[in-house]
């Protein structure tokens, strides 16, 4: 992939992004709230979107067809990452919180999970709205399009460093906009920063789930969704909670990297650009000489 694509990336993704989010904020409503919910929506799936745009304008054949298997072939991920991909945030967000009970904290309120028993028919949209807003939404941008392409140039450590700083940038002006969760925790609170360390934390243990994949971008999916569900069920919760919350992270992140390291299976780069005419051909040769 060239630099000028990945370049091109990263900046129509924040100016989509961020044009849609700034009118929800100037709105001055809740993003709950219509129009607000579209432009939230909209912001939300930039990555994806300008990844796709990319993809199908600039890919040949053979190059989008390998994008597509990275995104959907479930063959790609082993039996140990399909527990770690689903289960491992969880049951670190659990933990987290229920050390935090322990120690005296506040018991959860769990309002989100009464509203879900109270409604059983609710639940599979509520899973299927989690899946798409955030995991599908961002992951074949971020993971799909910019971990490919950086770590065809710089090293997996690098390429984790520099994606997870893009990855918290992007999601500033969700603390400006009223009804998220980032806009509760507010400005350079203990959970604004303890939020960009989970970032990071996520960031690497997505390489790794990647790398070690087959470059499986459906593994940094179910990760994504995993985490987005479990805080969308249990928020809000104290910020010693989640403090714990990332300390553990951090445990399951650098020990899932001294089990497995940085590099997966070797791999042929998956994504190329087409270089010739899409009604190309090869000039005759004469062989009558052979």
């Amino acid at each position: 992939m060239k630099n000028s694509h990945a370049t091109r990336f990263i900046l129509f993704t924040f100016v989509f992004s961020w044009l849609f989010w700034s009118v929800a904020i100037f709105n001055g409503q809740p993003r709950t709230t219509f129009p607000n919910i579209i432009f939230f929506i909209l912001g939300g799936s930039g990555p994806t979107l300008i990844a796709l745009t990319i993809v199908l304008r600039s890919f040949d054949a053979d190059a989008r067809h390998d994008f597509w298997l990275r995104v959907i072939d479930p063959r790609r991920l082993r039996a140990a990452w399909w527990l770690l991909s689903l289960l491992a945030i969880p049951l670190v967000i659990v933990l987290g919180i229920a050390l935090d009970v322990l120690l005296g904290g506040p018991r959860l309120a769990i309002k989100k999970i009464k509203l879900l028993a109270a409604n059983p028919v609710s639940i599979p949209i509520f899973v299927l709205m989690m899946f798409i807003g955030g995991p599908i939404s961002e992951e074949l941008g971020w993971r799909g399009f910019a971990l490919e392409s950086f770590q065809q140039k710089w090293s997996p450590l690098r390429s984790t460093l520099i994606l997870s700083a893009i990855w918290w940038i992007w999601h500033l002006p969700l603390f400006f906009m009223r009804g998220t969760t980032h806009y509760d925790w507010g400005l350079f609170t203990p959970m604004f920063w303890l939020f960009m360390i989970q970032v990071l934390l996520l960031t690497i243990f997505m390489t790794l789930a990647y790398n070690h994949n087959g470059h499986s971008v459906l593994a940094a999916i179910l990760i994504h969704f995993s985490y987005n569900l479990m805080l969308s069920l249990l928020v809000p919760f104290s910020t010693v909670a989640f403090a714990f919350i990332t300390l553990l992270l951090a445990v399951l992140a650098f020990s899932v990297l001294k089990i497995f390291g940085w590099q997966g299976t070797k791999l042929p780069p998956l994504v190329r650009v087409e270089t010739k005419p899409r009604n190309w051909q090869p000039a005759p040769t004469d062989n009558q000489g052979e």
